[in-house]
């Protein structure tokens, strides 16, 4: 075995076994492979467990798909990727997703999954219909059963309509996306003439007092901020000290010591209506200001509400809602 194994050492085959069993030493170590705490599972995600069965298929699938868009990407390039750790954090994201379809209710039909198969052109026959042989001989071209690619399509469809249900309330202002537009396509064309100094500098002649006053008045132009060098060490203190490592009773004296920190001064939540008055103010408007207490009055002791006797009278600057001006 191992002589066959040296002879076919260049192979793509082997190679891709001998990738396959580093990843499995890179991210799980070594360990027992029917055991189903290490060697067959990658990740348990609330108690969903991840196979590693699933992380090769789509492992493979992904490789294969940067491979045939990228004819000139290197097993060293793929590599330095780290396809591995983004594979595993996108089924994280799927039995996230999945656990959360759950939770809420929400799941794919089979109509909505033999819809989405057949509209896809890649199954389809010259006339635009859903074609099963080609369906069959496709997947097969990609190594895949039926089973496992509407698993896969099942699941995709199931993102996307929990991600249509979290973004649907988000509404943008089309005008907004037109300025947006617009402002990315702008452009300016910048023209100049160069004047050199030197065709100048030889007839303008400025006298030390000239210098002196203009210097004078512009002194902010050549002051030059101020500067400092300075080192320092950026401490945490949740990196010095471990609550694990402080007792109660430490906490407590400490916090004796330090009460006068904690303390809040006496709050309170009032509401009013105002009816404004000048300082100034005439009897008229003296006694028509009187008159409108008078009937807000009236209305409390009818049986209204004070917070919508307050936003029916009070100004656009007297209070908030409820005519609560805060704590």
């Amino acid at each position: 075995m191992l002589e066959y194994i040296r002879d076919k050492s260049q192979s793509l085959g082997v190679k891709l076994a001998f990738g396959l069993i580093i990843l499995v030493f890179v991210f799980w170590g070594v360990g027992n492979f029917n055991d189903r705490s290490a060697g067959t599972l990658v990740a348990v995600v609330n108690g969903d467990p991840i196979s590693m069965r699933e992380f090769e298929s789509a492992y493979r699938q992904a490789e294969e798909n940067l491979l045939r868009s990228n004819p000139g990407l290197t097993r060293e390039q793929l590599k330095q990727q780290q396809l591995g750790r983004q594979i595993l954090r996108d089924l994280i994201t799927q039995v996230l997703l999945s656990q959360e379809a759950v939770r809420t209710g929400v799941s794919i039909s089979p109509l909505e999954l033999r819809v989405a198969v057949g509209n896809i052109k890649g199954f389809q026959n010259e006339k635009g219909q859903f074609d099963p042989e080609v369906y069959t001989r496709v997947l097969a071209a990609q190594r895949m059963s039926p089973a496992q690619f509407e698993h896969d399509m099942s699941r995709d469809l199931l993102r996307q309509k929990i991600f249509a249900m979290v973004t649907a309330p988000a509404w943008v202002d089309p005008a907004e996306s037109q300025k947006r537009f617009e402002f990315l396509r702008e452009k300016r064309d910048v023209d100049y003439i160069f004047i050199p100094a030197s065709d100048f500098a030889s007839s303008v002649k400025a006298s030390d007092e000239e210098v002196r006053a203009y210097y004078e008045s512009h002194k902010a132009q050549f002051a030059i901020p101020a500067k400092a060098d300075v080192s320092y060490v950026l401490v945490s203190p949740q990196d010095i000290v471990k609550a694990s490592g402080i007792s109660s009773a430490a906490a407590e004296k400490w916090y004796a010591e330090n009460a006068a920190r904690f303390e809040q001064q006496e709050e309170v939540k009032a509401a009013h209506i105002l009816v404004p008055l000048a300082e100034d103010a005439s009897e008229a408007d003296v006694k028509k200001a009187q008159e409108q207490a008078a009937a807000i009055e009236a209305e409390l002791k009818a049986g209204k509400s004070f917070a919508a006797v307050a936003d029916a009278h009070n100004g656009p600057n007297a209070a908030g809602p409820g005519g609560e001006p805060g704590w």
